[in-house]
């Protein structure tokens, strides 16, 4: 059974601060609503890099690696785009339209934060973004393999919450209007 939330951007940052560490957040939302940018204000908020990995364009050796022979046995050594010596946030986008090798591979990183032999380290956290179905946007279905390892947060755009965004940012009046 996995949790299911429904939240603004602005809960969504506060959420992420008390469950990302703990338990790994997919955040579900229309195509171009801030689910990345979300991500990324949350790293930094936390001094924490963001790595974002595009789960629609990787193959499975992107993320398991490749086996290399060492000492007469095979070992697959993880590929550097993900291994870091400090904690960090590790963004999957687009984990939803990934293929089915590829939503298989991330499921010993999200459920144990690891790949093959290697850990991410202390402090690291794991988010997954993706666009809903009924929006017309690309989805799949996950296997409930990979739902129940992950907390699902659905964003709720709030006209509000941008406008207040948008006054901050300076965007000319006439669009605020």
């Amino acid at each position: 059974m996995h949790s299911e939330f429904t939240l603004t951007l602005r809960q969504v940052q506060e959420f992420l601060l008390n469950v990302s560490p703990v338990r790994p957040v997919f955040i579900w939302g229309p195509p171009g609503v801030g689910k990345s940018a979300l991500v990324a204000q949350f790293a930094e908020s936390l001094g924490l890099e963001c790595v974002a990995l595009l789960g629609s364009q990787l193959a499975p050796e992107d993320l398991i690696g490749i086996p290399q022979i060492e000492g007469g046995v095979s070992r697959f050594y993880p590929p550097s785009m993900i291994v870091r010596d400090r904690g960090f946030v590790l963004f999957i986008d687009e984990l939803n339209i990934a293929s089915a090798e590829i939503q298989k591979a991330f499921y010993s990183l999200i459920l144990e934060q690891r790949i093959g032999e290697y850990r991410l380290p202390a402090g690291s956290v794991i988010i997954g973004a993706g666009n809903r179905a009924h929006d017309a946007a690309l989805a799949r279905q996950m296997p409930s393999a990979l739902v129940n390892r992950l907390v699902h947060v659905h964003l709720k755009p709030s006209h509000r919450e941008w406008l207040e965004w948008a006054e901050g940012a300076g965007i000319h009046p006439w669009v605020l209007d």
